[in-house]
């Protein structure tokens, strides 16, 4: 049941997701192609009278991705407001899953889709900055940096891992904190709007808080204590990386966590939807 729920959103949640990641990327590769791919060639350009056409469509190419992720961002709310709280919550609570399921399915597809917009973001800013002088100062610094860092290509392989998984986690880590909010202004029934607002708020200020609490009681930070001289030294350059991305990991799945199963008691124990 679990999998036909996550394509019954993802179905529903590409049909207004697919249109924006054309529209973007075409917009991108449209100024790719009026655009000389050297720097130094749109002076030419602008001798002749027609560097407004790039320059437009550069405007339009970042309007589009900014456009992109804020209704990206406002789909994926009303999506899960609607879906569970809404005329279409009643109906999904009747069927023979959890509500943690329910719950689940809605928030992996929605970090599935904000994984994809972010990818397509990716794409269309390096489409739109692939000029041969920016790419070979981006390959010197890239190769200066691992040079001084000394990583070797097993070390490299092993970071970019790391960091895609953090990466995935701290998306899924906003998603469920923003889901949990929405769940929590549901308490407030003539206001669950200015009750999501104000508990979106108050759980980043618990959150801080808490990693406040935890400095203080330690007299740093982990990351700090981690990226340290003394650590840096013992352990080893790879390893103190490692070691702070996987400090993000855990932080992410205990907040995720957390999360969840604050939002099962309130879906089992408050609401009684179902």
């Amino acid at each position: 049941m679990f999998g036909k729920l996550m394509k019954y959103e993802l179905h529903y949640l590409v049909r207004y997701f697919a249109p924006m990641w054309v529209i973007v990327l075409s917009l991108c590769a449209l100024g790719r192609v009026v655009t000389p791919t050297q720097i130094e060639d749109i002076e030419g350009m602008m001798i002749a009278g027609t560097s407004w056409i790039p320059a437009v469509l550069m405007v339009l190419s970042v309007a589009g991705i900014m456009t992109m992720m804020v209704v990206s961002t406002v789909v994926l709310l009303q999506r899960f407001y609607k879906g569970m709280y809404g005329d279409e919550g009643y109906l999904m609570f009747t069927l023979p899953v959890t509500s943690g399921g329910l719950l689940h399915s809605k928030a992996f597809s929605a970090v599935l889709m904000m994984l994809a917009t972010i990818l397509i973001t990716i794409v269309g800013v390096i489409i739109l900055v692939s000029y041969e002088e920016v790419w070979s100062e981006l390959t010197w610094a890239v190769d200066e940096a691992f040079r001084m860092l000394n990583f070797s290509s097993l070390n490299t392989a092993m970071l970019i891992f790391w960091i895609v998984v953090m990466a995935i986690l701290a998306a899924a880590q906003g998603i469920y904190l923003v889901y949990l909010a929405i769940t929590i202004g549901q308490l407030w029934r003539n206001h669950p709007v200015i009750g999501a607002v104000g508990a979106y708020y108050g759980i980043n200020l618990l959150l801080t808080g808490i990693e406040g609490g935890i400095t203080y009681l330690i007299g740093d930070s982990v990351p700090n204590m981690l990226t340290s001289v003394e650590r840096w030294l013992e352990m080893g350059q790879t390893t103190v990386f490692i070691a702070v991305i996987l400090y993000y990991i855990v932080h992410a799945l205990l907040v995720i966590g957390g999360a969840s199963l604050i939002m099962k008691f309130i879906l089992d124990k408050k609401l009684n939807i179902a």
